[in-house]
Formats: structure tokens, sequence, C-alpha cells
């Protein structure tokens, strides 16, 4: 049976999507120092290999679910797809309503299922590029949208 987890600072939500629907959401969530002039960062890198083709309904449902639930508009978003590559990272600097819309469609548009699975190489580019901005944000959630099978990464596999 499958769960998807979402996680946000002190809250644990668990929640089953389908009996089929065995991708998971992994989170690595940092916790800053506190500057109250900061916001949070949502981080969304999303596997869009072939594999992952008979699972993109389930898996674009449990992402706008997320986006229309858990995000305000002080928050800021950014997501990268990978397969075989890494596309480059689309950032929105607040997830006002006219921005989640642009979200959405941007996902829609970019969510095409195909090649191999670079997952590992992925993680560790999202994960430097987050050090490197951790300054400018209270919190730092990154949700990892993936069947879990790495193929295609050379650097660290």
């Amino acid at each position: 049976m499958g769960k998807l987890y979402f996680v946000h600072p002190g809250v644990l939500k668990v929640k089953k999507v389908t009996a089929s629907f065995f991708v998971t959401i992994m989170v690595i969530t940092l916790l800053l120092p506190c500057n109250l002039l900061a916001k949070n960062l949502w981080y969304f890198v999303v596997d869009s290999s072939g594999s992952m083709s008979d699972k993109a309904i389930s898996a674009t449902k449990a992402v706008l679910d997320c986006v229309d639930t858990q995000l305000s508009a002080d928050e800021e978003v950014r997501i990268i797809f990978f397969d075989n590559t890494t596309s480059g990272s689309k950032k929105w600097s607040s997830m006002d309503s006219r921005s989640k819309v642009q979200f959405i469609q941007y996902f829609k548009n970019n969510f095409i299922c195909d090649g191999g699975t670079r997952l590992f190489d992925t993680v560790a580019e999202v994960l430097a590029d987050v050090n490197r901005d951790k300054p400018n944000f209270n919190n730092i959630n990154v949700l990892i949208l993936s069947d879990g099978e790495d193929t295609a990464s050379k650097v660290h596999s």
C-alpha cells in the first residue's frame, strides 16, 4: 500500500494516495536560525524518468495538492525535473494565486516521463544549491518525488 508523506516543520501528515501509488516523496527540511525577514523555501525535485509514466497522474495530484494546501503567498518555490539529465531550476519568489496557476501550468507542461533516472546526482546538486542560499530562508524544504531507482547518476552512484 503506497503512502505519501508531507512533512512541514513540527507536523507530519501521512496521506494514502492510492493502492497502486508506490512513489514516495522524501523530504529534507533544513531548520535554520530564525530570520524574521526571510521566508521559507519549498524545492520540488521531480523524477520524470520513464519508470514514472505509470505513476504520472498520482504524482501530479500529490504535487498539486501540496502546492494548493501547504504553501502560502510568502513562500518561495523552486522546481527541477530529472531523467537522464537535469532541467534547469524554475523559481517563483512567492506563491500567490497567480503564481500557483503558473506553477501548475509549468508542472503539467514539463512533467514528461522518459529516459533513465539521475536521482543521486540531481539531489546532490539541489542540496549544494540550497546550501548556498540558506542565509536567505528560515526553513528549506526539499521534496523529492521519485520511485527511487537511480539508473543514470555518474558522480554519486
